[in-house]
């Protein structure tokens, strides 16, 4: 669903109000686009209580970074999107 990111998940109301997956995977590859927190994609996720962690590029150890979408222009290239009231825990288990 690359570059349907936004439409997809559009019409997944109940995934993301009711069912809120653990984490979801977007990609911020893309060239001319906004700022990551003026996206479609992250204004829509916000709206349904989501917190966002960057997966900056290493070749030895991964690490995730918390995102503040209204601070950052592009983070990564992966970002994890994830439910707030399932933050600390994801955040445990990728540490």
């Amino acid at each position: 669903m690359e570059g349907l990111e936004f439409e997809v998940l559009l019409g997944a109301d109940l995934l993301l109000e009711t069912i809120r997956p653990d984490v979801i995977v977007l990609e911020t590859n893309e060239r001319n686009q906004p700022k990551f927190g003026e996206r479609d994609v992250v204004r829509l996720l916000q709206q349904y209580r989501y917190k966002f962690l960057s997966i900056p590029r290493s070749l030895f150890r991964v690490k995730v970074i918390p995102i503040d979408p209204r601070r950052v222009d592009d983070p990564s290239h992966d970002v994890l999107a994830i439910p707030f009231e399932k933050y600390e825990r994801v955040v445990r288990r990728l540490v």
